[in-house]
């Protein structure tokens, strides 16, 4: 499966009760449906979700927004993102090794272990 990777770094979307509303810009989708491929969304605060972008047109609101320019607003498309799946991510990239390693060594077992190994340490 090809994916087009949109790494959104300011993200434009608003947390009410537990559901996250996101905007997207509506020619990067519309790019990805000519393309015939899965937009994956990063959000650094949510994560990382899997969306097909006829989905996301179809069920989403359109609405034009001006940033730097007024005569040319933006196109965007908003959907809120517990309609799409959250991707799993590996256990390798979740986890950070330091951190378990260092809740490890706090065991009575891993304990055992280092005297069984090293008794003079």
């Amino acid at each position: 499966m090809k994916y087009k990777i949109i790494q959104i770094n300011k993200p434009l979307f608003t947390t009410h009760k537990d559901e996250h509303y996101l905007t997207i810009r509506t020619d990067k989708l519309e790019r990805a449906i000519e393309n015939k491929q899965t937009v994956r969304l990063i959000v650094p605060e949510l994560g990382t979700y899997l969306v097909d972008p006829k989905k996301w047109i179809a069920s989403g609101k359109v609405a034009d927004q001006v940033f730097l320019r007024p005569d040319e607003p933006l196109r965007l498309t908003g959907n809120y993102l517990e309609k799409f799946p959250k991707e799993q991510t590996p256990i390798e990239d979740s986890v950070n090794p330091t951190a378990a390693l260092t809740e490890l060594a706090k065991t009575p077992e891993w304990e055992k272990l280092r005297i069984k190994f090293h008794p003079t340490l």
